[in-house]
């Protein structure tokens, strides 16, 4: 006679198969979250040995580029922006707020740093000429030299983009599902919270740096250096340098237009010594920090709000690790223990911009507080002697290798765009003419942005290769007739050609 098991035979059995199959789960996911972990965090130093990611490569003949340059007087410097720009074959930049003038007494620049915003915003908001998805670059006028090619530039956009949105996935777990976080926008970074407040939502809510603990050795994130700051990692947002979709941009700027009118004399919590009046004085970074910081506060709040389970699994922290901004502890992002500006938290999402910063200095090398951080390095000739030279006991260990990144000998020559006499020239190779290099994270920025020692743009610009080949770049765009460039359009349609812009008086300094 056939015997069948009872209901109270089979249920240790049910037990052990549910056991079993909720370990096998939680093993496949472990492994799976550290593996993922292991890509998502891949040693930055040898990004140059990666063959790029393939739908980045993709993309860069399917992006249309602008670039957007708020400037409202002529100036040498200009010059040597708009010809480093067109030697490398950017599309002629849009000139904004040209021929206004701002004399504002209590505000930066007279009132220039907050018109930008509304300049850009009302570029974006009528412009014909872009599509919502085309990429804009906006970026300073006088102090900012292209150094490699428009096609790395997008490459890198759109691989750092998928990088950073792992490295989200990582950071706020399920809450990345959930609301549809991703990054598309980036902004330059730097090393202070500046010109905003610690104890203020500028800053106190960003989350750590990316970057390596032992950057500048065991003087890393300390006050020791060349100066108080030079031995920080970068970690804050700076509005010299902004990329993403023209639509994202516009209703990042929409906001910080709405920001801009809501400034007051007094700033409430400002630490006493008034340097957050009108928005610290009309700063446009401070007023983009703020709203970075605000994205970061309810980014948080997301995070906590859905975690569950599977971050559980995942091995994912209820609560970030504390870190310091300088000396200051901030152990709670969302209520640091010291006396703060209170955020509040959110029902949806209404801060959220997807802003992230060029933490390793691939777009843009800012030159304040990290002046030593960089050389120019010709990749052909003895590294290790060009990298040595006037080093010092507080500079960062160099990890350059020598070897030039996949995307920069991608595209072709240094002078791939311009029609010179020159192609048997030192600038056939990327390996033949002196690039900028970051020497503390191996790498070679596309901009280098002197907000530090403004002096540099004079005694270094020989320095750059481009300047090398000024009169044949030169040469080569003004004798064009109609389809000129190295000028500048307006957004009346209206177009500067380079010889007005860029009158004889400044050929000596151009020109050397």
């Amino acid at each position: 006679m056939a015997v069948f098991p009872t209901a109270g035979s089979r249920r240790p059995r049910l037990y052990i198969l549910v056991a079993g199959l909720f370990l096998a789960v939680v093993g496949l996911s472990l492994v799976g979250f550290h593996d993922n972990t292991r890509k998502a965090v891949v040693s930055k130093w040898d990004d140059h040995m990666r063959p790029g990611r393939p739908s980045a490569i993709h993309a860069v003949n399917e992006t249309k580029l602008h670039v957007l340059i708020p400037a409202n007087n002529p100036d040498v410097n200009l010059c040597k922006t708009l010809l480093t720009s067109s030697a490398l074959g950017y599309p002629d930049p849009t000139l904004l707020a040209w021929g206004e003038t701002y004399d504002t007494d209590y505000l930066l620049g007279g009132g220039s740093h907050l018109a930008k915003i509304s300049a850009v915003l009302k570029w974006l908001q009528e412009t014909t000429d872009a599509a919502d998805d085309d990429l804009v670059v906006m970026m300073d006028a006088y102090d900012i030299w292209f150094q490699l090619r428009p096609e790395v530039l997008i490459e890198r956009y759109y691989a750092t983009n998928e990088d950073a949105n792992e490295g989200l996935l990582q950071r706020l777990g399920t809450a990345v599902e959930k609301e549809g976080l991703k990054q598309t926008i980036i902004f330059g970074s730097g090393k202070r919270c500046a010109p905003n407040q610690v104890q203020t939502i500028g800053c106190f809510p960003i989350p750590d740096s990316p970057l390596p603990h032992d950057l500048y050795g065991n003087n890393t994130d300390s006050n020791l250096g060349r100066n108080l700051w030079y031995s920080f990692r970068q970690r804050w947002l700076n509005s010299g340098f902004i990329m993403g979709p023209k639509a994202d941009l516009r209703a990042l700027f929409k906001r910080a237009a709405e920001k801009a009118t809501e400034t007051e004399r007094d700033m409430e919590y400002d630490d006493g010594s008034h340097g957050s009046d009108f928005m610290y004085h009309g700063s446009d970074q401070a007023l983009f920090a703020v709203i970075f910081g605000e994205q970061e506060y309810q980014r948080e709040v997301m995070r906590r709000r859905h975690y569950g389970m599977a971050d559980k699994i995942r091995d994912r922290a209820g609560v970030p690790a504390p870190n310091h901004i300088y000396s200051t502890l901030v152990d709670d992002p969302l209520n640091p223990s010291f006396h703060h500006q209170p955020g509040k938290p959110k029902a949806s999402k209404p801060d959220e911009f997807g802003i992230g910063l060029d933490y390793f200095s691939d777009f843009i090398q800012q030159t304040v507080n990290s002046e030593e951080d960089s050389k120019y390095i010709v990749y052909e000739d003895n590294i290790p002697e060009q990298v040595e030279q006037n080093r010092e006991t507080f500079d960062c260990p160099s990890r350059v290798t020598g070897q030039l990144p996949n995307d920069v000998l991608r595209y072709g020559s240094p002078l791939k765009n311009i029609r010179t006499d020159e192609s048997g020239s030192n600038a056939d190779r990327w390996d033949h003419v002196p690039l900028y290099t970051n020497l503390c994270l191996n790498r070679i920025p596309i901009m280098i942005h002197h907000n530090g020692d403004k002096a540099a743009r004079e005694y270094q610009w020989e320095n750059m290769w481009v300047q090398r080949h000024a009169r044949s770049v030169v040469g080569a765009m003004v004798h064009e007739g109609v389809d000129a460039t190295g000028g500048a359009h307006l957004p009346d349609r209206g177009y500067l050609p380079w010889t007005e812009l860029c009158p004889p008086e400044y050929d000596q300094e151009i020109f050397r």
